[in-house]
């Protein structure tokens, strides 16, 4: 009986040993250059031991996966760098799996800027850069940034999106470019915008003909003059009165032409629309005295806005502002009230000191 047990438990240990060994992949199934997925199961030092099938555990470089924002129990897809040695241990790159799908698939990744590369005086050849921990060169004629923001952007780890030139496993040889991705970037935006669509922006420059929008991933869109005021004549002065540079502003788009790269604007609300909306009663101005009536004074407020400065809101009972006040005079205006409908702004002479 006890020769029975034995038996019996040495060939149910061989069955199991036998399932084990075939529940895993052989060896001999692993492919160099091929990718395959991997679980996250520790960290020990600067490695993180990945179970991918196979008897043994394989490692990892850690600063990879923390490029990549894996951590442990989470699966990834990793790139095998080797053939398995005498402990059955693979090596494997989840930087470099990163690295070659975003080659083979023209798509942007995010890199930092580590340092510069071999500068002397003013000639800088580019910088290094690190994509999924895995070290690579970006070429100055492939920068989008001024040499004067690179070391900020360095001791920071400020992310930059680039795309993937050139990569060569076996000479480490990993080229980029920030360029390219900012012209893949702007390629899309401008793909995906439809006549009608909504869109923010923020006014960059201003011409005879129109203002200039920048509406996002380098994109500008421009806002030709009779959208901004109904003035056949206004000169370049009067519409960055209307909208001076850095104003933001909600943007509907009219035409997009892709062979061109250029797309028109319309402005979803006209610039005095928002300016008197944002004026609130209390509010106060510092302007100078526009025109001066038997009533009153007009006070210039922005976006072609004058307010009215009535006689009987200087502060002096009986008095007039062509009594008061002169052209060009220099004055500080309280707002009373705001009619956006109207366009109409009362104001009272701010009392000084």
């Amino acid at each position: 009986m006890f020769k029975q047990s034995v038996l019996n438990q040495s060939g149910e240990m061989a069955s199991l040993f036998s399932e084990w060994e075939s529940s895993g992949k052989s060896r001999s199934s692993i492919i160099v250059g091929e990718r395959v997925t991997g679980t996250v199961v520790a960290i020990t030092g600067q490695r993180a031991c990945v179970d991918i099938g196979l008897k043994s555990e394989s490692e990892v470089a850690l600063a990879e996966l923390v490029c990549a924002g894996v951590k442990v129990g989470q699966q990834a897809s990793f790139l095998v760098l080797g053939n398995p040695n005498e402990d059955g241990e693979v090596p494997l790159s989840l930087g470099w799996a990163v690295v070659l799908d975003a080659l083979d698939n023209h798509s942007i990744v995010s890199a930092t800027i580590t340092g510069l590369a071999g500068a002397k005086g003013n000639y800088m050849p580019g910088v290094h850069a690190l994509v999924a921990g895995v070290s690579g060169f970006i070429p100055a004629s492939k920068l989008e940034l001024p040499r004067r923001e690179l070391q900020n952007m360095i001791d920071n780890s400020t992310p930059i999106d680039v795309v993937v030139l050139k990569a060569e496993l076996g000479r480490h040889n990993l080229v980029l470019s920030q360029k390219d991705a900012a012209q893949e970037k702007r390629r899309l935006f401008l793909e995906s915008l439809q006549p009608g669509q909504k869109v923010n922006g923020t006014v960059t420059n201003i011409t005879t003909f129109g203002v200039f929008a920048h509406i996002g991933s380098g994109v500008s869109g421009l806002v030709h003059r009779s959208e901004v005021t109904s003035n056949r004549t206004a000169t370049q002065e009067e519409l960055s009165e209307l909208m001076p540079v850095g104003t933001t502003a909600e943007f509907e788009v009219k035409t997009v032409n892709l062979e061109k790269s250029q797309v028109s604007l319309k402005l979803t609300e006209a610039p005095q629309v928002r300016f008197l909306k944002a004026l609130k009663p209390g509010m106060v101005i510092k302007s100078r005295v526009a025109r001066i009536a038997a009533f009153g004074a007009f006070i210039p407020l922005g976006a072609g806005i004058d307010g009215l400065l009535h006689n009987s809101a200087l502060g002096q009972a009986g008095a007039t502002a062509q009594q008061l006040l002169s052209i060009g005079e220099a004055i500080e205006v309280t707002v009373n009230s705001v009619d956006v409908n109207a366009q109409r702004v009362s104001l009272s002479l701010k009392a000084s000191g």
